[in-house]
């Protein structure tokens, strides 16, 4: 391609101007800089708040809609476990029974009775209702470990959003800085008559530019620092974001681990449906008195035992919808761990090609850089026009943002690897 050279070379009769650009030279080589020369700082590199991850996650959970249901959850085991040492199986009962003659005989006949009903446990349906208690408290425990995971989940992905809207946000106001620098020298040159008129209008539509790019790119970490406070009620991010690649197991994820007591508490419900299905026996103990109307009272204490016939055509209805409860949870326990499997395999997956973009990016960088400080020279040597070196700028401009980003991005992985294996900051 041949190259664009300026209209003022660097003959004899014009040594003024090409000493002129040559005066330009620092100034100009200082205005289209990298934005890497300024380093812009990455997500674990934001000023000091005295707060960790963790200490942020805890404070979100807090505040998280659900996390009222944690006390709900522990009430109903505290519940089922009072219940389970109760002496009776079910709701007592008083019963009170008069009867007298005044619209029949009519001779004074008068009889009172009054009964307490106890339902009783049956064989190996207290201990059925205990093992549901207990699975019910495991599973109050890791409903608050889900639950937490779940928020630091929202609190990472919500961080680490912000941290990368703000790197675009600080690098497109460096590329705004240098494109109005880049303009102010360009200026100059027109002024001494060293550059033609239309290379300030290409500097001054670069400027432009770069200034939409950086209202955009603010906008987009505004919106992003508003859903971050929502979520945390914190004005800003915590100390450190990047993690360290956990090295656990899958079986030990909470999300699995709520999933198995689930599946466990649908089993525990089903042996205590299975007990108490067919009625429990009902133990009466009451009294009665009895007036003949003659002046003769007898007065008296009764015991009394029903005992349930227990049909299996009753009790089949709710042990199969037992039944069927335990089925959705064993499959929905089978189904998370596939799941979580996948899941962990694709974040496996998007550290290694993190990594492996990061290196790209890396060298893409280190290319465009030299190709850049090349293209300056050439510039201000009147070897080639400003379109030359915009287009250079602008390709230098993208391998930088692109190594910058790419390594939020591939400690953004890790956090996310970390996240389906269960494993809170």
């Amino acid at each position: 391609m041949q190259r664009i050279r300026t209209r003022f070379p660097k003959p004899q009769g014009c040594a003024m101007h090409y000493f002129s650009r040559l005066i330009l030279l620092p100034a100009l080589l200082l205005a289209t800089a990298l934005p890497a020369s300024a380093a812009p700082p990455t997500a674990g590199e934001t000023a000091s708040t005295g707060v960790d991850l963790a200490s942020v996650v805890d404070t979100a959970l807090q505040r998280h809609p659900a996390y009222q249901t944690l006390a709900a959850a522990d009430d109903e085991a505290n519940a089922l476990d009072r219940r389970a040492r109760s002496l009776v199986s079910d709701q007592p009962s008083l019963s009170l029974h008069l009867q007298d003659d005044r619209l029949a005989s009519d001779t004074g006949f008068r009889e009172w009775e009054a009964g307490v009903d106890m339902p009783l446990w049956r064989p190996g349906q207290r201990r059925a209702a205990r093992d549901l208690g207990d699975s019910a408290r495991d599973e109050a425990v890791l409903r608050h470990r889900t639950l937490s995971l779940q928020v630091a989940g929202e609190v990472r992905e919500a961080a680490w959003t912000l941290a990368i809207a703000r790197n675009r946000a600080r690098l497109a106001e460096q590329e705004l800085a240098t494109a109005r620098e880049l303009e102010g020298q360009v200026q100059t040159l027109l002024e001494r008559g060293d550059v033609p008129r239309t290379d300030l209008l290409m500097a001054r539509e670069e400027t432009l530019q770069r200034e939409a790019a950086f209202h955009a790119a603010h906008t987009e970490a505004h919106h992003a620092l508003v859903a971050w406070q929502a979520l945390t009620g914190m004005a800003d991010l915590p100390d450190r974001l990047a993690e360290t690649r956990a090295t656990g197991e899958l079986q030990a994820s909470p999300l699995l681990a709520e999933a198995q007591a689930l599946a466990a508490r649908a089993l525990a419900e089903q042996a205590l449906v299975r007990e108490q299905a067919g009625g429990a026996p009902v133990l009466t103990v009451g009294g009665r008195s009895e007036d003949d109307g003659f002046g003769q009272t007898r007065d008296s204490l009764g015991v009394g035992l029903s005992i349930p016939l227990g049909l299996k055509s009753h009790r089949g209805p709710a042990e199969a919808a037992a039944a069927r409860q335990l089925a959705a949870a064993q499959a929905e326990r089978d189904r998370q761990h596939r799941q979580l499997s996948l899941a962990v395999a694709e974040a496996e997956e998007a550290i290694t090609m993190s990594t492996q973009t990061l290196a790209i990016a890396r060298a893409r960088h280190e290319l465009a850089a030299e190709n850049l400080s090349l293209a300056r020279k050439a510039y201000t040597l009147g070897e080639t026009g400003l379109s030359d070196l915009l287009r250079v700028q602008t390709r230098a401009f993208t391998a930088e943002r692109d190594a910058v980003l790419r390594e939020l991005e591939r400690d953004r992985a890790i956090a996310r690897y970390n996240q389906a294996l269960g494993v809170a900051p």
